[in-house]
């Protein structure tokens, strides 16, 4: 068992927090967690459920220059650290974490999840091995995490994060342009004259009649029904109906692709 004196074990313990109000002299108070975190680079975030604010050791990540504060933090072995300045840091061009707290004796940087749902309008789902972040705003996919050592690590990448976020939006933002086709698709092919009449669902006033559905023209055309048979057998196998079944990729012994 590790001691207050034991190193690694005070910067083991890493998790939220406080009010969101950062006046002067206010006072933080840290989670424990037993994941090992002295050895995060200085560019790793951290999604973290316990923490109320987010908060970095890296200074130059700032997007422009923070402002003083003096903020403490109490560490589980009931210690204290400071926090020095406040202010924004753009993760990606989509992504900007507001009010981040600078802790230089940290050895790593918390996501505040508790900050995303109530300051930032972001949406946050997580699976048994990785975690979403979504604008509620744009209903847009902003950000990707991994579950590593038990921890959910933010990608940071940009052609890893591309990728994810391009798969995710793909599958969740419908690919028709027009408002009439989504509508129409979704209430079984409705006559568009119909669909104008739904105002309220569909919030388009202005719906064009004039629209073709090419599904829809297919279903309504009916085919004339064969004529009437004639032929007529007296005994069995006197008429014989066959079907010809062909090409074949593989041809038989004899070199024939087609069977009856």
């Amino acid at each position: 068992m590790k001691t207050q004196n034991d190193k690694s074990a005070s910067a083991n313990v890493v998790m939220a927090v406080s009010p969101h109000d950062h006046s002067p002299d206010a006072s933080l108070f840290l989670g424990n967690h037993s994941a090992f975190l002295s050895t995060a680079k200085s560019s790793t975030w951290i999604l973290d459920t316990g923490a109320s604010d987010h908060m970095t050791h890296n200074f130059s990540l700032y997007t422009s220059s923070p402002k003083p504060i003096s903020i403490n933090i109490q560490l589980p072995t009931g210690s204290f650290i400071n926090a020095t300045h406040i202010g924004d840091i753009k993760i990606n061009n989509d992504f900007t974490l507001h009010n981040v707290l600078y802790v230089p004796q940290f050895n790593f940087n918390l996501i505040s999840i508790s900050s995303l749902v109530s300051h930032e309008n972001i949406y946050v789902h997580f699976t048994s091995n990785h975690a979403t972040l979504q604008d509620l705003l744009t209903n847009k996919m902003i950000g990707y995490a991994d579950l590593q050592s038990g921890l959910y690590i933010y990608n940071t990448s940009k052609l890893f994060l591309s990728n994810k976020l391009s798969l995710v939006n793909s599958a969740n933002i419908p690919s028709l342009d027009n408002k009439n086709d989504v509508w129409h698709y979704r209430l079984g092919h409705l006559p568009f004259n119909k669909l104008k009449s739904i105002v309220d669902c569909t919030a388009h006033p202005h719906m064009n009649k004039n629209i073709l559905c090419d599904i829809c023209h297919f279903a309504k055309q009916k085919r004339l029904p064969f004529p009437d048979n004639t032929s007529y057998a007296s005994h069995a196998f006197d008429l014989v109906h066959m079907d010809v079944w062909g090409p074949f990729r593989v041809q038989s012994y004899s070199g024939f692709r087609y069977f009856l």
